[in-house]
């Protein structure tokens, strides 16, 4: 499967614009200059993963991981922002779509977890086939949120970052996992 490099991951057509090789997709990365795409297509150049480094607008780092199914529809989406507390980031937001039938293009059930640092969390579920949306708030221990915490990943390094089971290494990750694309995939 080849990775393919850009300055800015396309939602819509599933590519990079703005494409660039390998090697300055890697120069962004470590001059910095964090605003690079990686996308990653099976041998039937269906997107299968993709990641977009962006720098917000207080500079530190944004992380969007897009991970696809079979029919190259998002089914699962993270945001991670910079962790306020220490080095690295923090899973800030994930979405996790499902999708009726293979021909559908419209998620019918949706989850989207908003957490914060100090445990606050909001949760929104949309279910278009009961017609309902239900939106939540709460809060967990700080202390459980370990594992919303990364460090930053070196360039190519995007196996944890990519992981389902936030709770378990990557090598304990279900095949679905786009973890493992990333470990059989190297860039």
């Amino acid at each position: 499967m080849p990775w393919i490099f850009g300055q800015r991951f396309n939602r819509v057509t599933k590519g990079v614009v703005y494409p660039c090789d390998r090697a300055e997709a890697e120069e962004r990365n470590r001059t910095g200059s964090k605003e690079y795409a990686a996308v990653l297509k099976d041998d039937d150049d269906r997107t299968r993963l993709a990641l977009q480094v962006d720098t917000a607008p207080d500079g530190g780092p944004v992380v969007f991981v897009y991970q696809f199914d079979d029919q190259q529809r998002i089914w699962l989406k993270y945001l991670f922002g910079a962790a306020r507390d220490r080095d690295g980031l923090f899973l800030e937001s994930l979405s996790h779509m499902e999708y009726a039938g293979p021909d559908d293009k419209e998620s019918v059930r949706s989850t989207t977890v908003r957490i914060k640092p100090d445990g606050r969390a909001y949760m929104e579920e949309l279910d278009k086939e009961a017609d309902t949306y239900t939106k939540s708030e709460g809060t967990k221990d700080p202390a459980m949120l370990e594992e919303n915490y990364e460090p930053m990943p070196a360039f190519g390094d995007w196996a944890s970052v990519t992981r389902i089971e936030r709770s378990r290494p990557v090598d304990q990750q279900p095949p679905e996992s786009g973890s493992w694309l990333v470990l059989k995939n190297p860039v």
